[in-house]
């Protein structure tokens, strides 16, 4: 069986280091729209733009809020 020399095992680390940093820098900006995006529905629904029922509110204030607190737990 034929070894990588440590040139190319290099390789490999730092191409997989390159596609780590754009994927968290993805995250970081889809997390951001989302959390804007939130908020001006939730402002939008503050406002009387939407009607939404409170019981529907309700739900996916408490559907948002364990999403969170997995992804905290996840961290």
């Amino acid at each position: 069986m034929i070894q990588p020399t440590k040139d190319e095992i290099r390789g490999w680390l730092s191409e997989a280091r390159n596609e780590l940093r754009s994927e968290r820098f993805r995250r970081r900006l889809l997390e951001h729209e989302l959390c804007s995006a939130k908020r001006a529905l939730g402002n939008a629904v503050l406002k009387g733009q939407i009607n939404v029922p409170i019981e529907k509110l309700g739900e996916l204030v408490l559907k948002l809020q364990k999403e969170s607190e997995t992804e905290e737990a996840d961290m």
